[in-house]
């Protein structure tokens, strides 16, 4: 990816679309830690199990300029790919899920066929059964050309188990030749390699690649926010302490405030609160992402088996008795609930949440609409109650693995293309079409910067959809979507993701495991996740339960926690020794 593009497009930061990115197949100025690597080695193919990739018989492969670049079509005659798309409806809000007749209608899809000469054919399950349909497709041996999944999706086993199967090919012994693009992106830092790359040092497949835009952290789109006015009226300054929170919440209830708190957490698990008693990962976090992290020097731990988890679940319990808690959080799921959870917070029934940054301009305008003087703002994660130090927060890839990745399969017509396939997008052209779309119709360069076209800006039903109806966002292989991007959020939202990312300590928490591993912790963790949920409902609503809470952990025990941490801890020392 070459200086200038790149330059403009984060520039542009444009918002979080990729958060859930598509799966597809074939039937029949940098910091010295991420300054450029480029003494690492492109990993060896393995005797046994690399499978042989046929020549192309097209003769236009490779053919790029010095910089890489592709030059005129992928291919002489027209070819054809079929990809199938296992996360179909996800990244598209109401009725505009990832759909042929969108792919039809949209143009930056047309224009890609159009600069490569590859006709692709989509394959897109029903919205609800993408995860279902990918493990049918596995279970078949019919693959398709490519897969493209993201991190909800999962091949059983893990990737370098895909290809021991024979089902993805390494693309790693090829990388070099004919994804230079691919390569250079992950490359990039040594992070960001690691995480492209197997235990057994293969290239299953090509991740999209975040680029964490702040200061190397990760941008927080998830936290609190709260009533500045209801603040101006009881005369507290915003809190910073779960104790001042408290005694805000408190003087909320008393001015009649119907929620004085809502995580918006089917859970019971506010990720803000759980810090401040030193649980720097949710046990079930909203992307249902494993609960465990580094304790002391090094040593993974799960957070429900912690005293800080009992702690926090008092704290919220009190909450929940006193009238502070929304009564029916455990109802009220992102997905199912938000248009209720939006109309109380308009309507001014809810005096603080947390929440992510997605509905907030919604949510703040209906409420400045519908309750004069309102004002809302964002809230720092509370100061950790024992010392008052910075709050830790653990989330997991922070380049490659929280995004899409592009697999070829062993059935593929044409590994080779489709590797240049891949590659094109992230070329400088492939860049623009999957990000931006096409110039002159989606953006424009003003003074050598992309900005967006009202097309895309004032689309009737917002600019996201905007953005997703008309620009390839599903092919982002350079994945500069997640940028916060200022043509996207007010200046308030931006300020609102800054407050949030500054007020953490965030680090990341990575393994590596052996497909066998793999089995083992997902058996236990099944079980064991299921059962946390369960009970930390019971004891925030029950004080019982609570009381219950040091047997609860017992049990915890008893569903074979240890082996399970004894096994991330030896995936999470590989990882870092490698």
């Amino acid at each position: 990816m070459k200086g200038k593009i790149r330059k403009g497009i984060a520039v542009l930061g444009l918002m979080a679309l990729m958060a859930a990115a598509m799966a597809g197949c074939k039937t029949g100025e940098k910091t010295p830690e991420s300054q450029a690597v480029t003494d690492m080695p492109v990993p060896l193919e393995t005797e046994d199990t690399t499978q042989g990739v046929q020549d192309s018989d097209t003769a236009a492969l490779n053919n790029r300029d010095e910089n890489n670049n592709y030059v005129g079509p992928l291919c002489e005659e027209q070819k054809e790919l079929d990809v199938f798309f296992a996360i179909g409806g996800a990244n598209f809000s109401g009725a505009q899920t990832f759909t042929q007749q969108l792919i039809d209608s949209n143009p930056s899809y047309q224009k890609l066929s159009e600069n490569t000469n590859i006709k692709i054919n989509y394959i897109v399950p029903a919205v609800g059964e993408e995860a279902a349909q990918f493990n049918l497709l596995i279970a078949s041996g019919n693959y398709p050309d490519i897969i493209v999944g993201n991190a909800g999706i999962s091949y059983p086993g893990g990737m370098d188990q895909a290809v021991e199967d024979g089902c993805f090919i390494d693309l790693a012994p090829y990388a070099e030749e004919y994804m230079p693009n691919y390569l250079e992106l992950i490359k990039e830092n040594e992070q960001s390699y690691k995480e492209a790359t197997t235990l057994e040092n293969r290239m299953a497949v090509a991740y999209a690649k975040y680029m964490p835009e702040f200061e190397g952290k990760e941008l927080q789109w998830w936290g609190q926010v709260i009533r500045k006015d209801l603040l101006d009226k009881a005369g507290l300054d915003v809190p910073q302490t779960v104790e001042e929170w408290e005694k805000t919440l408190l003087a909320f209830k008393d001015m009649g405030i119907e929620v004085p708190y809502s995580m918006l957490n089917t859970t019971g698990m506010d990720q803000a609160l759980l810090a401040a008693y030193g649980i720097e990962k949710a046990p079930v976090d909203f992307r249902n992402d494993v609960g465990i992290y580094p304790g002391e020097e090094g040593k993974l731990t799960y957070g429900a088996v912690e005293p800080g988890y009992k702690e926090y679940l008092t704290t919220m319990n009190r909450w929940y008795q006193e009238g502070l808690l929304d009564k029916e959080f455990m109802t009220r799921s992102l997905l199912s609930t938000m248009d209720t959870f939006l109309a109380m917070f308009g309507e001014g029934k809810i005096g603080a949440c947390y929440t992510l940054d997605g509905p907030l301009p919604s949510m703040v305008m209906t409420l400045q609409n519908t309750v004069p003087g309102a004002e809302a703002v964002a809230v720092g994660y509370p100061k950790k109650v024992t010392d008052g130090s910075i709050p830790k927060v653990s989330i997991k890839e922070l380049y490659c693995g929280n995004g899409s990745w592009f697999a070829i399969t062993s059935n593929c017509s044409d590994p080779k293309l489709a590797m240049n396939f891949i590659d094109y997008l992230c070329s400088d052209a492939g860049v623009r079409i999957s990000n931006l779309g096409i110039e002159g119709e989606t953006y424009t360069l003003v003074d050598g910067e992309p900005t967006f076209t009202d097309k895309i800006l004032n689309y009737p039903s917002g600019s996201s959809d905007g953005l997703r109806l008309n620009v390839a966002c599903v092919f982002a292989v350079s994945d500069e979507a997640k940028y916060r991007n200022a043509q996207f959020k007010s200046k308030e939202n931006q300020e609102w993701n800054r407050i949030w990312t500054e007020s953490t300590e965030q680090y990341n928490t990575i393994w590596s495991l052996t497909a066998e591993e793999e089995q083992q912790v997902s058996t236990i963790m099944s079980d064991i996740s299921t059962y946390v949920q369960e009970e930390t409902i019971k004891a925030i609503t029950d004080g019982a339960a609570l009381a219950n809470w040091d047997n609860t952990v017992r049990q915890i025990y008893s569903m074979g926690i240890e082996d399970a941490l004894s096994i991330y801890q030896t995936g999470y020392d590989r990882y870092n020794d490698r």
